[in-house]
């Protein structure tokens, strides 16, 4: 969603796609004045948009919602909604591949909580409740901004208050970009590493990311390693884990969940 709503002329974004202002403590400390100075706003913009994922990460970080409250009472919160155990499974993918860690993904969901919680959408969902009026937060399901690109965005402008604007869906993806994800974390490693590198990274537009890939690519051997898949027994095991919270979720949304998710 952050890539495509990047060509939406009324949006600003951070200097950084994941701020994490609102959730931890020592960044919070910083105050107001360095949160708004990561905007560089134009006089054609009228929205700052914050994608910042610990936002929605229970229990680790549970003031978000009540500190976005507390300075942004008017705030228009959207969440996006992935199948439970594919975005589980993400988020170990994602771990493994920017931190290099070896942990295994049986290992990682029983000594992080919060990588299952965070698939919990009814309890984060009924969190931000206590806080933002329903009109305020719209859920989007990830299969159906996929799957019916245009009219996903079309409802999130909406709920954003904007013109439609000229926003390129091609730019959204049809399928998973997992394994893309992969071979571009694995490309990029040991420039990462480099002492200050990450933070240059973050602060450059996606577009310069993308063209600086490309480049870098280019030039290494084409070996495309195979995606990884989810271990034998995990699958059925996370989805029970979901099954409740799933359910919650229904009854609080009021409509039916994506067919994949059952």
């Amino acid at each position: 969603m952050h890539r495509l709503l990047t060509s939406h002329p009324e949006i600003c974004f951070a200097a950084e796609k994941e701020p994490d202002f609102f959730s931890k403590d020592e960044i919070y400390a910083r105050g107001i004045d360095y949160y708004c100075g990561l905007f560089d706003p134009l006089p054609h913009h009228r929205i700052a948009f914050d994608g910042s994922t610990t936002y929605a990460r229970l229990p680790m970080f549970d003031k978000p919602a009540s500190r976005i409250a507390k300075v942004f009472p008017d705030a228009r919160i959207i969440y996006v909604l992935r199948e439970p155990v594919a975005r589980t499974w993400s988020h170990y993918l994602h771990r493994k591949r920017w931190s290099g860690s070896v942990q295994t993904f049986e290992a990682m969901c029983q000594d992080d909580e919060s990588v299952q919680y965070a698939s919990n959408y009814a309890a984060h969902l009924t969190h931000y409740q206590e806080h933002f009026s329903p009109e305020q937060i719209l859920c989007v399901f990830y299969e159906e901004l996929v799957a019916k690109t245009e009219a996903t965005v079309s409802t999130i402008v909406d709920h954003l208050g904007l013109e439609p604007g000229n926003l390129d869906a091609s730019s959204l993806p049809r399928n998973n970009r997992g394994h893309d994800n992969e071979i571009r974390a694995q490309t990029t490693m040991r420039f990462r590493r480099l002492p200050g590198m990450q933070m240059i990274v973050d602060r450059l537009p996606l577009r310069v990311r993308d063209a600086a890939f490309g480049i870098i690519r280019s030039a290494l051997p084409k070996r495309v390693p195979p995606p990884e898949k989810i271990p034998p027994g995990m699958e059925e095991s996370l989805r029970e884990t979901y099954r409740g919270p799933n359910e919650q979720l229904q009854m609080i949304l009021n409509r039916e969940l994506p067919e994949n998710w059952n």
